[in-house]
């Protein structure tokens, strides 16, 4: 089994609205609901006592700090059909690289802060209709805790918390 960080936006109201648009989406082209997130590391191929560890190392060296969400896109992939880029500062940039070099990563993946709001095969001209009639609202949140879920082959439903930490 491989393991997933995640980043859940704090505020209430933020994920309500999100889950709102997550929810919306998923209804109407039959794809699977999903808790609001952006995945900082994922399908991590390590232990979850090695993941465990790793975070432990890294959530003791880091503040929250807030996001913000304003462009929402499509792309070609199944989990990135329709997401929101993040507008990511600096410390979300550095916890990326914290993160890589406490769980002992040396692959230079590229990281595209986002979160996903429709995970689907859909055609481009539906993911296009989705970009055209979305009145998405640009949204700040805070970032206090990182969010350790099962990553590799699970369905969304079987994304449970194992673990969460927060931030000093």
């Amino acid at each position: 089994m491989s393991y997933t960080l995640w980043l859940i936006p704090e505020e209430e109201k933020v994920k309500t609205y999100l889950s709102q648009i997550i929810n919306e989406l998923a209804n109407k082209y039959n794809g699977p609901t999903l808790e609001p997130h952006a995945t900082l590391l994922g399908d991590l191929p390590l232990s979850l006592e090695e993941v465990t560890k790793g975070c432990e190392n890294f959530v003791a060296k880091t503040k929250p700090f807030t996001v913000e969400i304003n462009i929402v896109e499509y792309s070609t992939t199944y989990y990135q059909c329709i997401f929101a880029r993040l507008k990511p500062p600096p410390e979300l940039m550095s916890l990326y690289d914290l993160a890589k070099q406490s769980m002992e990563l040396t692959n230079q993946s590229i990281f595209m802060p986002h979160l996903s709001l429709f995970y689907g095969n859909i055609s481009y001209q539906q993911r296009q209709e989705i970009m055209d009639t979305l009145q998405f609202v640009p949204q700040k949140f805070t970032v206090s805790s990182i969010v350790i879920v099962p990553g590799g082959e699970n369905l969304p439903l079987d994304w449970k918390h194992l673990a969460e930490y927060k931030f000093l």
